[in-house]
């Protein structure tokens, strides 16, 4: 019986480990896919300042109207 356990734990261990193999292989796949779009489509990488500069903007004038 010592010796089937042992069988079934490196089947076991063989299937996870090409789980985890391709898993990964395949999340780098979707991250460099989607990087890649991005990246035909013009997009860039957000300005949180800013942002926050202009919502302070339309937040004040939205506060004086209000008023």
């Amino acid at each position: 019986m010592s010796e089937q356990i042992i069988l079934y734990l490196t089947a076991f261990l063989g299937w996870s480990f090409l789980v985890l193999v391709n898993g990964m292989f395949f999340g780098c796949g979707v991250y460099a896919f989607c990087c890649e779009v991005g990246n035909q489509a013009g997009w860039k990488p957000r300005n949180y300042d800013k942002s926050q500069a202009e919502a302070d903007e339309l937040w004040a004038a939205t506060k004086a109207r209000s008023r």
